[in-house]
């Protein structure tokens, strides 16, 4: 009996719903400079929201709003920055074009946030959980360069 009711609710479950991933891979054509590509799969936004993607590094406080991107399977996008990428968010907000970073995030990668001394020791530090929502405090702000370039390459249903 349970068996049969765990294969119910596993069917009407939609598998994209489970599935969440992101990757980045960075070239850097000089020392200011990346070209990033994202592979991502994330569910559509909630109803009235919008994926935003940004490219960051922290470090440098350079954060830059590619654009709106879709959700969807096995995403890649393609984007060039004048700074060095150490990260990627793919945020949830209210329109396409904010003019800064909202605090809710469906998906990050790489360096997004300032790490944190640890405490117990000089030159220890941690980075925040993987969680989909940054630390208070732990912001990227919206400075930096504001050059970027959304190249969306393929899209598989």
């Amino acid at each position: 009996m349970a068996l049969l009711i765990v294969l119910l609710l596993l069917a009407g479950c939609n598998t994209l719903a489970l599935e969440k991933s992101i990757s980045l891979e960075a070239t850097y054509p000089t020392p200011s400079q990346s070209d990033v590509t994202i592979f991502y799969t994330v569910p559509p936004p909630p109803q009235g929201k919008v994926y935003v993607l940004w490219i960051v590094n922290p470090l440098q406080h350079d954060t830059v709003n590619v654009g709106q991107v879709n959700g969807g399977r096995n995403v890649t996008v393609h984007a060039h920055v004048n700074f060095e990428a150490l990260g990627a968010v793919v945020s949830i907000e209210n329109q396409p074009n904010p003019a800064s970073m909202s605090n809710t995030w469906a998906l990050k990668v790489g360096t997004v946030t300032i790490p944190t001394p640890t405490p117990g020791g000089p030159g220890v530090a941690s980075t925040p959980g993987s969680g989909g929502t940054p630390s208070a405090g732990g912001t990227p702000g919206a400075g930096g360069t504001p050059s970027a370039g959304l190249t969306p390459a393929s899209t598989s249903p």
